[in-house]
């Protein structure tokens, strides 16, 4: 892998997509460590102080989380809360998956393996 192939795999990427159902889907793809969390940071708290508090964080394409990553995760989650919404987490790669159990958000964290699931924890607790 050339410099620039592996500086490109680490490069964070984040998109946001509004949903019909006013969910707001945000995916995070790459590294989400110390050296990108602020983008991360800056996207979810700008949706949050817009309103948006029930989101879905697609992990699907996520190769690397660390623990800056986890906490704009942690931040987000327990704002999106205190607003009465929820953030869940669809798909996470099995690395993040594993870096997430460690460090106990699975006991903290909605997570879904489809839309639809991710849909059901949002009709568990209404807005």
């Amino acid at each position: 892998m050339s410099n620039a192939e592996r500086n490109e795999a680490e490069r964070l990427r984040v998109g946001i997509a509004r949903r019909p159902d006013g969910v707001l889907l945000v995916t995070l793809a790459g590294y989400l460590d110390a050296g990108t969390f602020d983008l991360a940071e800056k996207a979810l708290e700008k949706a949050l102080s817009e309103g948006h508090c029930r989101m879905i964080v697609n992990m699907s394409e996520l190769t690397y989380i660390g623990s800056a990553g986890a906490g704009v995760l942690l931040a987000a989650i327990n704002r999106a809360r205190a607003l009465g919404g929820e953030v869940v987490l669809l798909k996470p790669t099995p690395a993040v998956a594993d870096v997430l159990a460690l460090i106990g958000m699975n006991k903290f964290c909605k997570f879904a393996d489809t839309i639809e699931q991710a849909n059901g924890i949002f009709r568990a607790r209404p807005s």
